[in-house]
């Protein structure tokens, strides 16, 4: 549909066809004519267009697709490209305009929609390109982490209470914890990280959690809870989902220095092709939504399009690592789930999370159960298999320490040989997953052919799909993360021998 027009400089219309009427919604030309006195004014969106179109046509210039967005009648608006020549009088003075007004408002919403949809994509590359790279990081720092921690929780126990190198030990370790809560958190947001999730009932965890929050929150902090009575479970790893928790909780009351409510709120939801559109890595299905919401400071665009970047952070230097947010992003994801943020600058701020429903009949919901602290101890014989020299090491100080007989292998074709040569019994494999030229897997499948009855603890400092699904461990499977102390390993070891 073409409009034809002509109007002069201070912006009336001389004349126009019927389409150019309808296009701005009027009944008719005679109307819009008659309704129409200032056209920047009435019509322009943006009213610095039309003193460029003036411009340009008292510059004696033939514009071509000059587009503009305008109001129509009812004050909605529509984009149209304009094909326009000036027409001046003998002495060289602009008297009127005339062109056809091109209505392209779907194919503007076109073009927006699609360089929507390529920004998510290039935002999805980055962030998997950042998340590899951190977790390649976070391999490599978490065998030293495993040495830091170790050593200097061994070496503590050597030393009385009073003693002044028990504490600076103990400075070590409170400074390799940090360390380590840091990689932990690197491992969730490129999704490295190993979860064990089991059907949850997210209502109970919520309420266990603000029960908590209420009593460590700033007092003019006021918390309102929405939790709906016939909530769906979910399938996941009840720590991570803590973990979502709290830090969307600190980022909401960091957003409130003045105080404010914050509201946490828990439904069933269905989402369709409406939402799961602009959001490809999510199905249409039955999801339980859990969204955390502040009256706080609220973000601009520049803010939410960074939010969860690993290391981006609105805070004053020194008053955050910038990894809380994109922690949440990494576990939310490894779940199979989405988040979206909902913000305006000086209105707050909402997150929502969207977990996929358990729709399986008679799940049973997870026991909450707080491990024994005793140390276990054995007389066992363990194959420790790992070729890291220095994790390798630390390993065998710390099982001899508990009693254990220890053979030891610096890869696994050595490791082979050593089971194959060895006389007695071998009652557990403890191996690292990745090992070049053998995964642990592929070890523990090779020696069960000739050690049928043994037993298996993989360890390692990020997941592999060796012995997981997305960072998601397979069901009944031994495993210790790196760093680990000799009280985890202890307790893992034990675990392994008798299951």
């Amino acid at each position: 549909m073409e409009g034809i027009f002509q109007s002069t400089p201070e912006g009336r219309f001389l004349s126009a066809n019927p389409s150019m009427a309808r296009i701005l919604g009027y009944d008719s030309s005679e109307e819009l004519i008659e309704s129409i006195s200032d056209i920047g004014r009435q019509l322009y969106v943006d009213p610095e267009r039309r003193v460029e179109f003036i411009q340009m046509m008292r510059g004696g210039k033939t514009v071509t697709a000059f587009q503009v967005e305008c109001y129509r009648k009812e004050k909605s608006t529509v984009w149209a490209s304009i094909h326009a020549r000036p027409i001046f009088s003998d002495n060289s003075e602009l008297i009127l305009t005339e062109g056809i007004a091109e209505d392209i408002t779907e194919h503007r919403r076109a073009e927006a929609e699609r360089a929507k949809l390529e920004n998510q994509l290039r935002q999805s590359q980055k962030m998997e390109t950042v998340g590899l790279l951190a977790g390649g990081i976070a391999h490599d720092f978490n065998n030293l982490l495993t040495i830091i921690l170790g050593y200097s929780d061994m070496l503590a126990a050597d030393f009385v209470e009073d003693d002044p190198h028990r504490d600076q030990l103990q400075a070590i370790t409170h400074a390799g914890e940090r360390a380590k809560e840091m990689t932990q958190r690197l491992l969730a947001f490129s999704r490295k990280q190993i979860i064990k999730p089991k059907p949850l009932a997210l209502g109970a965890i919520i309420q266990q959690f603000v029960d908590m929050l209420r009593r460590t929150i700033r007092e003019d902090i006021v918390i309102e809870l929405r939790i709906s009575p016939s909530l769906s479970l979910v399938r996941a790893d009840s720590g991570q989902i803590e973990q979502v928790l709290a830090n969307l909780s600190i980022n909401a009351q960091d957003a409130m220095p003045e105080g404010g409510i914050m509201t946490i709120e828990a439904s069933d939801i269905d989402l369709d092709e409406s939402y799961t559109t602009s959001h490809p890595e999510i199905v249409p299905g039955p999801y339980v939504m859990l969204a955390v919401s502040d009256t706080g400071m609220g973000m601009d665009k520049e803010s939410m399009e960074h939010i969860f970047d690993p290391f981006f952070t609105t805070k004053e230097l020194g008053k955050g690592t910038g990894l809380g947010l994109s922690t949440v992003y990494g576990i939310v994801k490894q779940h199979g789930g989405s988040i979206s943020v909902y913000s305006k600058k000086g209105h707050g701020s909402t997150f929502k999370v969207y977990l996929p429903k358990l729709v399986e009949k008679d799940a049973p919901i997870e026991e909450y159960e707080i491990p024994p602290d005793e140390m276990g101890s054995g007389t066992e014989t363990i194959l420790l298999a790992e070729d890291d020299e220095l994790v390798r090491a630390l390993a065998l100080t710390m099982l001899q320490s508990l009693g254990y007989q220890v053979l030891v292998a610096q890869n696994p074709h050595h490791c082979v040989e050593l089971a194959t040569g060895h006389r007695g019994v071998i009652n557990l494999l403890l191996t690292d997953v990745v090992m070049p030229g053998m995964n642990g897997k592929d070890l523990f499948d090779q020696l069960r052919l000739i050690l049928p009855e043994l037993k298996v603890l993989f360890m390692s400092g990020y997941t592999s799909n060796v012995i997981t699904h997305h960072g998601v461990i397979d069901e009944g499977l031994n495993f210790v993360q790196k760093p680990f102390t000799i009280r985890t390993l202890a307790k893992k070891v034990r675990t392994a021998l008798v299951s």
